[in-house]
């Protein structure tokens, strides 16, 4: 209860309103690009790739700050969850050494398909 009373007693500070920011999020098969604020340089950009490589998207991401004129401007980035999560499994202590190693595989391979 203290913890309570403590947490309803804290003064957080304003928020002021932020510059417009770049946001960039990247997953596996594709990039989106767009800047926030009331007045938008350019419209939102989204690129979907056919295979995750990670070359092709660093030079669709150096075109597209070149095509823009993006420069000297802060950057929020994310990944989602499916790309950037540890996943758990778990297995019982009964299991034999060959069938642990079959349900990873099949995990590994499962999960490669996404």
């Amino acid at each position: 209860m203290k913890l309570l009373e403590r947490i309803k007693k804290l003064s957080l500070p304003t928020l002021k309103k932020s510059k417009p920011q770049i946001a960039l999020q990247v997953g596996q098969r594709f990039i989106r690009l767009l800047k926030s604020g009331e007045k938008p340089s350019f419209p939102p950009q989204e690129v979907i790739f056919e295979d995750g490589d990670e070359n092709k998207k660093i030079t669709v991401l150096k075109d597209l700050v070149n095509k823009f004129g993006i420069q000297g401007e802060g950057v929020i980035t994310c990944i989602p969850a499916t790309d950037g999560m540890l996943k758990l499994y778990k297995y019982p202590s009964t299991i034999s050494q060959k069938d642990l190693e079959n349900a990873i595989n099949w995990i590994v391979k499962k999960n490669q398909r996404k």
